[in-house]
């Protein structure tokens, strides 16, 4: 660690992961809610909460667990696991592709008032 970190000095709450699948199906039909409905379906709080919040910890949680924490008895990924993992992390892209799309349309928006 540099010593102008400024980070946790511990490890994150990350660390005591647990890998549930219907989480990772949950949050993927999410997405495609937000998608399809070209973001209208959550209020603007609610879009954080989830995006900002859940979203990204889920994200960086699969990303970074080691899955092998026998302290907290997290269960074997298996390949089917992965193939979830990766169609997240997919609709994570689609999500944000979408969003960048529809960003000029704010913008023409902001200037017409």
């Amino acid at each position: 660690m540099s010593r102008g970190y400024t980070g946790a000095k511990k490890l994150d709450q990350r660390e005591n992961f647990i890998y549930i699948e219907e989480d990772v199906k949950t949050a993927i039909e999410q997405i495609n809610k937000l998608i399809e409905s070209q973001f209208k379906s959550l209020d603007a709080f609610m879009f954080t909460q989830f995006v900002r919040g859940h979203l990204f910890v889920l994200v960086d949680s699969l990303l970074t667990s080691n899955f092998q924490n026998k302290e907290f008895q997290k269960p074997k990924i298996e390949s089917k696991d992965i193939t979830h993992i990766v169609a997240l992390c997919d609709a994570y892209c689609q999500l944000y592709c979408k969003w960048l799309n529809l960003l000029p349309n704010y913008f023409v928006a902001v200037i017409k008032k």
